[in-house]
């Protein structure tokens, strides 16, 4: 039973820890976009003028 245990919980874990990796790289992407739209927009306002 302990082992079963075990087992699930170091699956879980490495899910956990995968999860979070994909959060980490989607946050660094949305991030980058922000910042790429922000440029952008700068560019626009220039252009009005």
């Amino acid at each position: 039973m302990n082992a079963k245990l075990l087992k699930k919980i170091e699956e879980l874990t490495l899910h956990l820890i995968a999860k979070d990796k994909q959060y980490n790289q989607q946050k660094q992407q949305l991030e980058k976009q922000a910042a790429e739209l922000m440029d952008i927009k700068q560019m626009l306002l220039l252009n009005k003028k």
